[in-house]
């Protein structure tokens, strides 16, 4: 205890006393804590989402070239998928093949999931174009693949067999699973 038997001379400048005499309290001005936020000036006043919003800002350019990127691989993907496939998707769903919408959810996923490895895995945007390009390259090797190896699979979607439509859906997305894995390394 200090010489007045309150405390106050322990606690030194930081102290603020409630009440007086013996049975007073006292109040210890704490530090700021080290993650306390710092104004533009350096100096500890700003606000608590100055930080924030500054990484916020600096990464947002970044996102935004990664994302569009991604999507325009994506893009890109579908319309060769589309292309190389010997029957209309879009023209098979809007009659209301099941079967056809399967194997293009299929399709889509595949896809997307070796371009978010890519995504995931890349230092810069060019970086992105050429993993998620290759990654889009054996997406649509396996759809080939699969069409060899099983006999009359086109024709089985087409005649809205859902056994065939499952396989290739499942087929592509494992493949694209696994893609997403190496491209992500």
């Amino acid at each position: 205890m200090g010489p007045d038997h309150t405390g106050a001379a322990e606690a030194g400048p930081c102290a603020a006393e409630i009440g007086g005499g013996r049975g007073a309290w006292h109040l210890k001005r704490r530090a700021p804590p080290a993650y306390a936020p710092i104004d533009a000036q350096g100096n500890g006043q700003g606000t608590f989402m100055g930080p924030v919003l500054d990484s916020l800002m600096a990464g947002m350019p970044v996102l935004i070239q990664h994302f569009l990127a991604a999507i325009a691989i994506f893009v890109a993907g579908v319309f060769v998928y589309t292309r190389i496939t010997p029957f209309n998707e879009l023209a098979l769903i809007r009659q209301g093949n099941a079967a056809a919408g399967v194997s293009a959810l299929g399709a889509t996923i595949g896809l997307a999931l070796p371009i978010a490895g890519a995504l995931a895995g890349s230092v810069n945007v060019f970086d992105l174009l050429v993993w998620g390009t290759l990654a889009v390259v054996i997406q649509i090797l396996t759809f080939v693949i699969v069409a060899l190896a099983i006999r009359r699979l086109v024709e089985s979607i087409m005649r809205e067999e859902m056994a065939a439509a499952i396989l290739l859906a499942g087929v592509q997305v494992a493949v694209g699973l696994i893609n997403a894995a190496a491209v992500r390394g």
